[in-house]
């Protein structure tokens, strides 16, 4: 409980391919609701079958540019040092940085003016920064569909190289097959269709209201000085010796290693003032 994706079912009737009309109307209707609901008129939106971290791969590996990170040292960011690593071409002087909009193993923000952001687990909570020209974030989390979409916003198609080299992880072919509202590989019917219902109905400032009222209760049952980073924030987190463990057992609570992490928008408000009213114990 309390995880990174909001608790759903979904009871899709699967009757396309992602190579049929059908479902190349469902992709194009899923590009201009995500453009209208998040202001990105003028972006390529690429939805990628995977997760976050693949997202934030393929751009590494499809920029005409090196990569390097800058930001908290968390987890996520030293995987994505590890990929910029593994990309580096010596070859290529250009070098641009990308960063971590939330490091949600640390609960700290960074923002910054560079032009690769991953907003995986910060937006919509935190808005698209205005000087990026290349965006991620995925389905589930603060979107509050399920996992299995990453999504690559691209303001400048000519950062991506042209590449025909098939891979996943290539953007160039991604671009390709976005033009003719298709995927590059197989896509699930299912994921696209719950995506596009969920951010039809999203209500951006209610769900950020959520964060914060949740952040609110979660930091005084808690106490402030027993957080670490951010006190309001899509992710509280603590060091486990501040929690009960009967209380992280009850609530079977994200496992953050040496912390423990609480997500403020994946549960029913009502959840959220009994887990308050156990850890004020």
């Amino acid at each position: 409980m309390f995880g990174p994706n909001t608790k759903k079912s979904i009871n899709e009737k699967v009757e396309t391919s992602h190579r049929s009309r059908n479902f190349r109307i469902l992709y194009r209707d899923l590009t201009n609701k995500f453009k209208q609901v998040f202001g990105l008129e003028g972006w390529s939106i690429l939805f990628l079958n995977g997760s976050g971290t693949l997202g934030i791969e393929s751009v590494i590996r499809s920029v005409k540019f090196n990569v390097k990170t800058i930001g908290h040292e968390g987890r996520f960011t030293k995987r994505w040092a590890q990929m910029c690593q593994a990309y580096k071409n010596p070859n290529i002087k250009r070098e641009e940085k990308i960063s971590c909009l939330l490091e949600t193993s640390l609960s700290s923000f960074f923002e910054s003016d560079n032009i690769i952001v991953d907003g995986v687990s910060g937006f919509p909570f935190k808005p698209v920064p205005k000087k990026a020209k290349i965006f991620i974030t995925s389905s589930n989390k603060i979107l509050g569909s399920v996992s299995g979409l990453s999504i690559v916003c691209i303001k400048d198609a000519s950062l991506i190289k042209e590449d025909l080299e098939f891979s996943y992880l290539n953007l160039f072919l991604h671009l390709r097959a976005s033009s003719k509202n298709e995927t590059l590989t197989t896509a699930s019917d299912a994921v696209y269709k719950d995506f596009y219902e969920s951010i039809s109905k999203l209500n951006v400032k209610r769900v950020i209201r959520k964060i914060k009222t949740n952040s609110k209760l979660i930091s005084k049952a808690i106490g402030e000085d027993k957080i670490i980073g951010e006190s309001t924030c899509p992710v509280i987190t603590v060091p486990k010796k501040h929690i009960n463990p009967r209380v992280s057992k009850k609530y079977d609570l994200y496992d953050g290693e040496d912390k423990w992490h609480i997500f403020t928008y994946s549960e029913k408000d009502e959840d959220y003032s009994r887990l308050c009213e156990d850890l004020a114990k």
